[in-house]
């Protein structure tokens, strides 16, 4: 990123500076002089050879005039930038959520090699219903984070940063409370209900009652991760998950869970362990080493509360509304629980071969799930700015992201075997995994682009819209149609996988033609300069330009004033300054 310059007299002409971030490249300077005698400005654009000029026409918006400058090369688009901030954010969102998910995926591999199916069954009914009835939730509520967070950012709202924060941790409660005030207290009569195998059921319930103390420190962590996320921030993240994953993750995987006395619900509080280390170990770093911007976190008192909860007027209630449609959108998730749940009415060995997909998808998944947050992150940061700018990062990562997930479902069909290998021995488990094999290879690239739709519909704040049509496709069409032909007709396992990838196509189908040809960008772009206060700071000064692919400036021919050179935060991938009345991006 470059650093600007502006230099004012008070009156204009004004010359703007623009040094490039890689030594060897010429500054450019943009002169922007008012001709008294014509009304017309003039720009002009020296970047090393090359100079460009344009005159300013007096036909422009009252008191605004606009020019393009071809040439000027610190105020282009710079790509490779948008690539490095994308990746820079994508690469560590994929390993931490590789970290959430690694302690199920590892106690499974456990719990089914040490404790045959019946226990990995329990193991399988209790994570399904925690993911059910709690993370599911959680993170369709932190879509309002990943929204809200960015876009206030990018404005300089620091504090609002920090009172998201509050707001998530309110939420969470609201939700989570009574939810699990119920399971604890009738697990194994809901699982039986609902037809499950009673001993599955009950070892499940043990487990469960356990689990549910990781929960506050879930949420705390997450929150925290939106708060820095939002800002950009991410090696506390990484260093904290790797730290988990191999120091703190192995004493409970082979202290609670191989070698104790524990047994089965060792890996309950293996995962206990995991959650409350995390947690705290995160606030540790940002209180020692204070990585985030420190007007961002207004502090935590009954004050700050009130304000999160309170001012500006609805902002909770907005949170919330944005929330609801993440749970909403999020409902995909409780979807392939309450798959998981009808597959068990199947038996325990198709439930049992069911559960290696499952924990297969939810590692894998994470690559498109960590891009998909990242793409909502930098769209937040980067629409507000430029819709061209955000449209085509979007094109893009879809583009890079079909190569990447193609790629993935291809090698997880070629390695099967040693895959089947990490979870059993049992040979009726292997026969029915090599069954549906191929069908979990297809899905998964469905599943993967859904995941980038859903950054989209998070960086456009459109959770309402995604989660209605996940609901009418996967709640109104697919699930009924397989409970019939599943478990009425009796198609097995293997009909289920074979009617679960086309409701996926279809609504990826619908989003993505939606998104690119039918979506007003800049509508959303108003709303979020409306809201963040955007509008008002530049109306009186100079507006922002999208102008293809070019580099727009709005001059305020009329503007004595100085602002002393500010320049936008680098994150945002975008040269912008203000000075006498220009705004350059």
């Amino acid at each position: 990123m470059g650093l600007i310059q502006s230099q004012d007299t008070g009156h204009i002409p004004t010359t703007i500076t623009a040094r490039p971030p890689h030594d060897g490249i010429a500054s450019t300077t943009i002169s922007i002089e008012k001709d008294g005698s014509n009304g017309r400005s003039e720009a002009i654009a020296n970047g090393g050879d090359s100079k460009s000029s344009s005159m300013i026409s007096p036909q422009s918006p009252p008191s605004i005039s606009a020019v393009t400058l071809d040439d000027a090369i610190a105020i282009r688009t710079d790509w490779n930038k948008e690539i490095y901030l994308l990746s820079a954010l994508a690469a560590p969102t994929i390993g931490i959520q590789l970290g959430v998910v690694l302690p199920n995926f590892l106690l499974a591999s456990q719990v089914g090699r040490l404790y045959g199916s019946l226990y990995l069954d329990g193991f399988t009914l209790a994570n399904l219903m925690g993911n059910l009835c709690n993370l599911s939730l959680l993170q369709g509520i932190y879509t309002a984070s990943d929204t809200l967070g960015p876009q206030a950012y990018c404005a300089q709202n620091y504090p609002q940063v920090g009172l998201l924060c509050i707001r998530g941790v309110v939420a969470s409660a609201i939700v989570l409370v009574p939810i699990n005030v119920i399971l604890v207290a009738f697990f194994e009569q809901l699982m039986v209900a609902v037809g499950e195998n009673p001993d599955a059921a009950r070892h499940a319930q043990d487990y469960y009652r356990i689990f549910v103390w990781a929960l506050p420190f879930f949420v705390l962590y997450n929150v925290t991760w939106k708060f820095l996320s939002a800002q950009e921030i991410m090696m506390p993240l990484v260093l904290v998950c790797l730290f988990s994953c191999i120091c703190i993750l192995p004493i409970g995987v082979f202290g609670f869970v191989q070698e104790s006395w524990l047994g089965f619900v060792g890996s309950a509080w293996t995962i206990v362990l995991f959650q409350v280390a995390q947690a705290i170990l995160l606030l540790i770093y940002l209180y020692v080493q204070h990585p985030h911007k420190i007007e961002t976190w207004p502090g935590l008192s009954w004050r700050t509360i009130r304000q999160a909860l309170n001012e500006p007027k609805g902002a909770f209630g907005n949170y919330m509304w944005l929330g609801l449609g993440g749970m909403l959108a999020t409902s995909e998730w409780i979807y392939w629980e309450s798959l998981t749940l009808l597959i068990g009415t199947m038996g325990v060995v198709p439930l049992s071969v069911h559960t290696i997909p499952t924990q297969v998808l939810m590692v894998t998944f994470m690559f498109s799930f960590g891009i998909a947050i990242a793409l909502a992150v930098r769209l937040g940061a980067t629409l507000p700015i430029s819709v061209e700018r955000a449209r085509k990062l979007t094109v893009g990562t879809f583009i890079g992201g079909a190569l990447l997930f193609g790629t993935m479902g291809v090698m997880m069909y070629k390695y099967r075997e040693t895959i089947f290998s990490l979870f059993t021995e049992e040979e009726a488990v292997l026969e029915g995994a090599h069954e549906i094999w191929p069908k979990v290879c297809v899905y998964f690239f469905n599943l993967c682009i859904y995941a980038l739709n859903m950054g989209v519909a998070t960086g456009l704040g459109q959770q309402w819209m995604f989660g209605i049509v996940t609901v009418i496709f996967l709640w109104g069409l697919s699930l009924p149609s397989m409970y019939y032909l599943c478990v009425i007709r009796g198609g097995g396992l293997s009909t289920a996988w074979a009617c679960i990838t086309q409701p996926y196509i279809v609504m990826n189908a619908y989003l993505i033609v939606r998104f690119f040809f039918f979506e007003d960008w800049k509508a959303v772009q108003h709303a979020i300069r409306s809201r963040e206060g955007i509008e008002e700071r530049t109306s009186s000064e100079a507006v922002f330009l999208d102008n293809g692919d070019r580099a727009g400036l709005l001059v305020n021919s009329d503007s004595s004033r100085s602002n002393g050179g500010d320049v936008v935060d680098e994150r945002t991938g975008l040269l912008m300054v203000q000075s006498g009345g220009a705004i350059i991006q």
